[in-house]
């Protein structure tokens, strides 16, 4: 960890909770400086923009709902509510969660300096319920925070109360977060391809990457020139690669990430989100004329991440989508990405192209409640006596 004039994270503490419309310049200069002083916070989805890219979406999708369409007569509310999404596989909900808001830790010494961040939203459902913000679309989530290795880990039960939360579901915490060791049910890996010492010597260590190559050459030879664009604002790109992944969400029996209003919204903007900090991409792969592939991911600084990717199912054969993450590889390296997080997930291509992995946690932080806790063991008890109920019932049938 680099060296930091910022002190660590002491117990004594005091919190606060704002909207994160309403935080102010210096909050959030303070939490892209804590963000930029860990690199275990690299993820540009602990970035303080890629919340304000939620926050706006949820908003606009809300308000939406609200007004209906132009002249139109207002959304109806869904008569009956979705329940809480299960943490390790959540929906995503079609009602958009709340607006984002964080809380804010300061020092007991020293109550003008923020020393922790913890973004979330509520559950559309239920307020009391905690989500990270952007949940499911955010790959990495937490508190940001500075925090000595030797000092205790950061404590998310302060958070939850100042906000006035029973539960904070979480499945992608880095485990380097200790606070929430006690509250993690789960763990899963996410790859990474390691760019630090540059492309070929990645390429050369890789037998993979060596071998996709070849395949690249061959789209060349059978399909046309090969181009590569690391970003385009050509809409039509966007389009297409919505498309592609709309039919293969079809396909596959998940949800269509681009058929939810808010989930959609947040993609347009990202799309167009450019800073030096934090920056959405647009990267299409070109075989001759047709466009073979195509890439909307997000960027922090050395930090890049493969986070959707499409291609045409005509061109299948030529494996397109890892001809285009070798082409991010090859042309990250040589402008400042050291680090490509493939996301957590067990495709295969994942694995073959990876050199290291960060590890996630999945879980929920909950605060005791006895009332809760004893509703919540009688619905337990109630739900194992079930099967038994239902076995009977089918056996008491009459042979005849």
């Amino acid at each position: 960890m680099p060296t930091s004039t910022i002190a660590p994270v002491r117990s004594t503490a005091t919190y606060t909770t704002v909207a994160l419309a309403g935080l102010g310049a210096h909050l959030v200069a303070r939490w892209s400086e804590l963000q930029a002083l860990d690199p275990t916070l690299s993820s540009p989805f602990f970035r303080p923009e890629y919340h304000v890219l939620i926050d706006t979406a949820c908003r606009a999708a809300t308000t939406t709902r609200a007004d209906g369409p132009p002249g139109g007569p207002a959304a109806p509310t869904p008569p009956n509510p979705p329940n809480p999404p299960n943490p390790a596989n959540p929906a995503i909900p079609a009602i958009p969660p709340g607006p984002v808001e964080v809380v804010v830790q300061f020092r007991g010494d020293d109550p003008a300096t923020p020393t922790a961040f913890l973004p979330f939203q509520r559950h559309p459902v239920d307020p009391r319920i905690g989500l990270p913000a952007g949940q499911p679309l955010t790959d990495h989530q937490g508190i940001i925070a500075v925090v000595d290795g030797a000092a205790a880990p950061v404590d998310p039960a302060p958070f939850l109360r100042s906000a006035g939360l029973h539960t904070w579901r979480f499945d992608h915490v880095p485990v380097t977060q200790r606070g929430f060791a006690s509250s993690t049910a789960t763990t899963e890996r996410s790859p990474v391809i390691d760019l630090g010492d540059g492309f070929d010597e990645y390429a050369a260590a890789n037998r993979a990457a060596r071998i996709e190559q070849r395949t690249h050459r061959r789209l060349e030879r059978e399909v046309g020139p090969v181009r590569f664009e690391p970003h385009t604002e050509d809409p039509g790109v966007l389009a297409r690669l919505m498309a592609w992944k709309s039919r293969q969400y079809v396909a596959t029996g998940a949800t269509d990430l681009f058929a939810v209003p808010w989930c959609r919204m947040f993609a347009e903007q990202l799309a167009t989100t450019r800073g030096d900090a934090f920056a959405g991409t647009v990267s299409a792969l070109w075989a001759g004329d047709a466009l073979v592939a195509a890439h909307l991911g997000l960027r922090s600084g050395p930090v890049w991440h493969y986070w959707i990717p499409a291609y045409d199912p005509a061109m299948g054969r030529h494996s397109p989508g890892t001809a285009l993450l070798l082409a991010m590889a090859r042309w990250g390296a040589a402008n400042g990405v050291t680090a490509i997080d493939l996301g957590k997930g067990d495709q295969p291509y994942k694995d073959r192209l990876a050199t290291s992995a960060i590890t996630l946690a999945t879980g929920a932080v909950e605060i005791p409640n006895a009332g809760r806790d004893l509703k919540r063991l009688g619905r337990r008890a109630a739900d194992r006596l079930r099967p038994a109920r239902s076995t009977a019932a089918r056996t008491d049938q009459p042979s005849g």
